[in-house]
């Protein structure tokens, strides 16, 4: 059914679509206005929420956009940094080219080592570029500059390892910069080696040597002076003066910064000072320094101290013959048998020749000075069979004229007339005995001496006066009125007559009155017949006989180009009284043996010393060592080995003997100064002596001596030797080599990469019986030694090791490596049981390189310990530190070596460790890290018996010592090292514990102090163990420790790496020149030093050799460097070695001629205490730590473990370092390193730059391609987007017309529709 519209429903109908249109013109007004479709989320919410997600979307890339756009602003800054050090280092290369043409001056190198060093400043510049209050290439520390450079030319980075990173989208963030590490990495190698620490005061009193310091081909010889004069200036004549031996208080030294200035100049005079130069550092605060040497060129650098060849000149000198001895020192009636001192002398001047004096005939005739003669014929039955033949015959009974005797001197006959005769050879044999000479004629003049100056004399006006007998007569002198000795003499002269041609009767000479005349003997009696002063005051002491003789006896002393002195020797002189004379003439000292029995002449230096006594040479020094001559007549001919010859005027025969030219004899230490500081490259061997062999293998039967056929030696020698790249391996059989032997055998595996020498003491024929004995006058002495000296070409390292179960290396003093084997520390070695160790947090032990470098290993006891019987596996130990240690560095910089049998199988529980570079190490115990047990040490390397320094097992000593058991005695300890010192007091209620604790918080940083207890904290098993000890010095250096009071360090602690006495020596005394004499021997290293210990310096002046002045005489032969000598505190001797060697001593009574007297003779014990006759240091390092530790025996030539350099230390530096050794190169001219080294340097150095800026180029083209990406994604969003929530203005504006258009229709027809009534209106 159909209804009808009525008006009001029309009405309704038309006003609501008049509203719609108007609602709808609105909203196309406003989404003109906003350009937005919809104003509300509840308008479309799906819509909406998507608009917004791509709203989102667009702002992020428009942020990654301009992140990218920042990053690659910083990577252009960044490259263009980068290309000025590329050209930089370009330009350096093209430099470096140019330094290569060898015709080059030095100002043409110095030029271009001054663009060189330009262009390294641009590089440094460049690296420190700031943008926007940003450095480049810092990493992600962008506020301070990243490389500083410091005050010796090295670079330090301050930045950090991190590059700054943006985010570039939401899945990509990418590096912006590059670190300095990066642009500049420690990649080089730069060469040094450092020395031990040594105390600010030290001081270098060793031989003078030749050191030669290699830097790639090039060696540079640094002379190493020693300053030493062979006296010392007390104004009395020593045993010790002009001995040439180095006695106490003779030797100065040489301070390390005089020691580094010498080998500074050295290499400036020789054009290499770019090279390498040497610095010292000082630490004040601990008292102690050490000396580095640096290579500038990049090449290795090794050290080798060669001893001199250019040896200093000592003062000339003579040492006379020996005269026989009468009575003994002790019982007070010792004199030495002069000569007659108006005795005559006929010697021959050629050889005695024996053959064919059968049947021929010797006439001898003496002719008195009136005239009689005695004359004896004699004819030789038969040839005699030898020289002391030819004597006893000649003085047998009748032979020769009464008070004619034979003797026979250097090879010549020598017949002596006790009462002065003239003597007369003739008959068929003479010229067989006596060559030319046939006369002796009687001297023509007697005369006599003083031994006082006389130059300041005058009467006193106390009445004394003099009489003189001259031929019987005698003649009265008064000194009443006499102003000065010339009055006297002009008196005497006038008054005593002279025959014609005589020299006057008095005379002056070297200041002392001499008296002589050609009428008979001279006599000379006080005026006074009681008293005799006038005497006293004119000749100095007389005899009993109140009288001075003359005799026809005088020495004519001639030095250099003065006149010659005569000097008369008086009736009764002996030849103290003859040395007194001499000393009075100018530039003449004149000493006797300390046996009295010897007279030593000395020619002495003359001019002004050095200004600068390092700067000597042996050229310039020799201008100032005159000669000596002297001529001797009558009796004196007996003094002096002198070659006899006849007076052309007088016919008397005179002998003449001459000086040499003398140098310093060789060394008493056998110490390099580089070896002592540990600088030294070139390994060297224990010393043999001449003819001594290396005895490879046991003998068959130990009991009896070798025979290659019925008692050989069994085991082999396997050595490994590696050098430079190259590897050889040594076998040697067993057998008996000399050192010539071994030397062949490393050349020749070496060849061509090995330089091996055997190096020979008391070489050159400075010594005819092979003993460095001094002047003769004494037994001191030395015998000749030899040794191996081991060096790789061009400074490279030498490695060096055993290779089976023998320990040759260790024992010749040639292994560069650390070894355990089941010998080594303890047999069953436990992983401690401590509270702070478990399965993963184990026991830490530490690689300390000498120079500070360290590597901490941590050893867990699931990495070491063989689960089958719970014992730590040795080699797994060694193997674990080798790893992590190259682990830690990033490269192979440690080795290990596995030993072989015969057949070449692996030797079970036995490993060796070094280092590649041949530079020292030490392997120690590192306490634990839980504070509640850090004085404890977890004990790894001591019980492996590879700990540095000195251990003890306190379970194998003389008293063992438990944990926490005291020692029940009192003492003092000392430890020291090189550069330290420490003295530790202990008291009867310490304990083994306290006692290192205390060493601990003294040492503080020089020292590792380790206590290890396998059952650390574990109740009632602790306190019963028996700690191992472990000391051992940081920088690598031998630790010494001593006994000042008591055994404690001896028999508590089994370390005293000493010979301690156990007797107080501080009192006892000896005679100068005692009979029977005494030698004390010290052996350390393989050779042996004698002291004579009657003929040593009295120190302490109180008139006899005491144990005071035996320790300085020690100390003064061994130069404080082998072994040094002390008194403790309880006058017990002690000898120790700064250099950690064994030590072995005797002391021997000595026979007449210098040989020991046997057992019977032997003294040790009354020196050292006990019965042994001779006394040795015991073995203080890892071998054999199960054994009672005062029976260890050394190893090798240390008492303690240690390992040998025998390459420089190497350290990482970066390019800008690499080029400051490079401009070095240049200035130095070196063209091998420029081309061999430093081009390939630069050429890495740049390879690397163009890799960063590679790597920059890429990261730049990346981020750009990545805004690129960026662009096109957020146009594709922005049009999704758009076509969800924008409007086309257009579109809309066109919607909004038509809307218009239509609501204005509306309103007209709904105008036309309904219109209005008055009835409307009022209603």
């Amino acid at each position: 059914m159909y209804s009808r519209a009525t008006s009001m429903g029309s009405y309704a109908t038309l006003l609501s679509s008049l509203q719609g249109n108007y609602r709808n013109i609105q909203n196309l007004q406003k989404q003109l206005a906003t350009l937005q479709k919809y104003s509300n989320l509840s308008e479309n919410p799906s819509a909406i929420s998507r608009a917004l997600e791509l709203q989102s979307a667009i702002a992020a890339n428009d942020d990654y956009k301009e992140n990218g756009e920042n990053a690659v602003a910083l990577l252009k800054h960044a490259e263009g940094a980068l290309d000025q050090v590329l050209n930089a280092a370009k330009a350096i290369r093209t430099l470096v080219i140019q330094a290569g043409d060898a015709a080059l001056s030095k100002s043409d190198r110095e030029i271009i080592a001054k663009q060189i060093e330009a262009n390294r400043q641009t590089i440094l510049d460049a690296l420190n570029t700031k943008v926007a209050g940003q450095y480049l290439f810092g990493g992600t520390s962008t506020g301070e500059a990243p490389f500083v450079l410091n005050a010796d030319g090295s670079l330090t980075y301050r930045g950090t390892d991190e590059r700054i990173k943006y985010a570039l989208s939401n899945v990509l963030t990418g590096d912006v910069s590059f670190t300095g590490s990066e642009v500049l990495p420690n990649n080089e190698k730069a060469y040094f080696i450092c020395s031990h620490y040594v105390p600010l005061d030290w001081q270098w009193k060793g031989r003078e040597e030749k050191v030669q310091i290699t830097v790639g081909n090039r060696t540079i010889s640094v002379f190493i002076p020693e300053r030493w004069i062979d006296e010392v200036a007390t104004g009395k004549t020593k045993p010790t003066d002009y001995n040439q031996f180095r006695d106490p208080d003779e030797v100065s030294g040489i301070s390390l910064d005089d020691l580094a200035a010498l080998v500074n100049r050295s290499l400036e005079e020789q054009g290499a000072d770019m090279l390498v130069r040497a610095s010292v550092e000082k630490d004040l605060a601990s008292g102690r320094q050490q000396m580095v040497i640096k290579s500038h060129t990049g090449e290795k650098v090794g050290i080798t101290g060669w001893p001199t060849t250019d040896y200093m000149p000592m003062p000339q000198s003579i040492a006379g013959i020996q005269f026989k001895k009468t009575g003994t020192t002790a019982g007070g009636d010792l004199k030495v048998k002069t000569p007659d001192w108006n005795a005559s002398m006929l010697g021959g001047t050629s050889d005695i020749s024996l053959t064919g004096l059968k049947d021929k005939t010797l006439t001898v005739v003496t002719i008195a000075k009136g005239g009689t003669q005695e004359k004896k014929t004699y004819t030789f039955a038969a040839d005699p069979a030898d020289t002391g033949a030819l004597v006893t015959e000649l003085n047998g009974a009748g032979v020769l004229p009464a008070g004619v005797t034979a003797s026979v001197r250097n090879g010549k006959l020598v017949l002596t007339s006790e009462d002065g005769k003239s003597i007369r050879v003739d008959g068929t044999a003479a010229e067989q005995l006596f060559g030319a000479t046939r006369r002796s004629e009687a001297a023509k003049y007697s005369g006599l001496m003083g031994k006082v100056s006389v130059l300041g004399w005058r009467d006193d006006s106390l009445g004394k006066g003099i009489t003189i007998t001259v031929g019987g007569k005698n003649y009265d002198f008064e000194f009443a009125g006499k102003r000065s000795i010339s009055d006297l003499v002009a008196e005497i002269n006038k008054t005593i007559p002279v025959d014609a041609g005589d020299v006057p009767v008095a005379s002056v000479v070297a200041g002392r009155l001499v008296l002589q005349s050609s009428r008979g003997p001279v006599t000379v009696k006080d005026k006074d017949p009681v008293e005799t002063k006038a005497l006293q005051q004119l000749f100095g002491e007389v005899g009993p006989t109140k009288k001075v003789t003359s005799s026809t006896s005088f020495l004519s002393v001639k030095v250099g180009d003065k006149l010659p002195v005569t000097v008369y020797v008086n009736e009764g002189d002996t030849l103290a009284d003859v040395a007194e004379k001499l000393n009075a003439i100018e530039g003449v000292y004149s000493r006797t043996s300390a046996d009295a029995d010897q007279l030593v002449a000395v020619a002495k230096r003359v001019g002004e010393l050095p200004a600068d006594s390092l700067s000597t040479n042996a050229a310039a020094e020799s201008l100032h060592y005159p000669s000596l001559t002297l001529t001797g007549a009558g009796g004196a001919l007996a003094l002096f080995d002198f070659t006899f010859a006849e007076d052309a005027e007088t016919g008397e025969q005179r002998g003449v003997i001459a000086s040499k030219p003398q140098t310093r004899p060789v060394d008493h230490s056998h110490m390099d100064v580089f070896d002592v500081l540990g600088m030294e490259t070139a390994l060297k061997s224990v010393e043999f002596k001449n003819g001594e062999t290396l005895k490879v293998g046991q003998l068959k039967d130990p009991t009896k001596p070798y025979d290659s056929e019925t008692n050989p030696y069994k085991g082999p020698l396997h050595w490994r030797v590696m050098s430079g790249g190259h590897t050889a391996d040594i076998t040697l059989n067993p057998g008996e080599y000399t050192m010539d032997d071994l030397a062949a055998r490393i050349r020749n595996a070496g060849a061509g990469w090995l330089d091996v020498t055997v190096d020979v003491y008391n070489k050159d024929g400075r010594s005819e019986d092979g003993t460095e004995s001094g002047l003769g006058t004494s037994y001191n002495g030395e015998k000749a030694t030899q040794r191996l000296v081991i060096r790789g070409l061009k400074g490279e390292q030498v490695l060096f090791l055993d290779m089976n179960d023998q320990h040759y290396a260790d024992e010749m003093g040639l292994s560069t490596s650390l070894r355990t084997t089941p010998d080594m520390g303890v047999k069953s070695i436990a992983f401690p049981e401590a509270p702070c160790v478990d399965d993963e947090l184990g026991v830490k032990v530490r690689v300390q390189m000498n120079c500070g470098k360290t590597y901490d290993v941590n050893i867990t006891k699931k990495a070491v310990v063989d689960p089958a019987t719970g014992e730590v596996d040795r080699v797994k130990v060694m193997r674990e530190i080798v790893n992590q240690v190259n682990a830690q560095e990033g490269s192979n910089v440690m080795g290990l070596t596995v030993p072989v049998d015969k057949n070449g199988a692996e030797i079970p529980h036995s490993a060796s460790i070094h280092f590649l570079s041949g530079e020292p190490f030490s392997v120690v115990d590192l306490p634990f890290s839980d504070p509640a047990w850090s004085d404890y040490a977890g004990g790894i390397a001591a019980q492996l018996g590879i700990h540095g320094g000195v251990s003890a097992n306190l379970k194998r000593t003389e008293t063992p010592m438990k944990d926490g058991e005291k020692f029940g005695k009192s003492g003092v300890l000392r430890f020291e090292s090189l550069g330290h010192s420490v003295t530790i007091d202990v008291s009867e209620n310490d304990t083994v514990k306290d006692v290192m604790d205390r060493l601990r918080s003294q040492a503080k940083d020089w020292l590792y102090v380790n206590y290890f207890d396998a059952h650390l904290g574990q109740t009632g098993r602790q306190s019963g163990d028996y700690p191992i000890l472990s000391i051992a010095a940081k920088d690598g250096s031998a630790v010494n420790v001593i006994d000042v009071k008591g055994t404690i360090a001896e028999k508590h602690l089994g370390l005293s790496t000493g010979i301690q006495g156990s007797k107080d020596v501080s009192g006892m005394e000896w005679s100068v020149g005692e009979t029977e004499g005494s030698v004390f021997s010290i052996t350390v290293a393989g050779y042996t030093h004698t002291i004579d210990m009657t003929a040593m310096r009295d120190v302490n002046g109180n008139g006899k050799m005491d144990a005071k002045d035996l320790v300085a005489t020690i100390n003064a032969r061994m130069q404080d460097c082998d072994v040094r000598a002390e008194l403790n505190d309880e006058g017990h001797l002690v000898l120790w070695s700064p250099r950690g060697y064994t030590i072995r001593a005797e002391v021997t009574k000595v026979k007449a001629d210098g040989t020991p007297s046997g057992v019977v003779g032997d003294r040790t014990a009354e020196f050292f205490g006990g019965a042994a006759n001779e006394v040795a240091t015991y073995y203080r390092g890892g071998y054999k730590l199960d054994d009672p530790a005062n029976a260890r025996k050394p190893q090798g030539i240390f008492v303690q473990n240690t390992t040998n350099r025998s390459g420089a230390n190497e350290r990482m530096q970066n390019g800008y370092e690499m080029f400051g050794d490079v401009t070095a190169a240049v200035r130095a001219g070196n063209r091998t390193s420029l081309s061999e080294v430093m081009l390939p340097r630069i050429d890495a150095f740049i390879d690397n730059v163009l890799s960063v800026l590679s790597s920059n180029g890429a990261m730049q083209n990346r981020y750009k391609a990545n805004m690129d990406r960026l662009t096109t994604e957020n146009t594709m969003l922005t049009e999704t987007h758009d076509k969800l929530a924008t409007v086309d203005p257009a579109e809309i504006a066109t919607q909004l017309m038509m809307a218009n258009y239509v609501y204005q229709s509306n309103l007209a027809v709904i105008a036309q529709l309904i219109q209005p009534s008055l009835l409307d209106f009022i209603r």
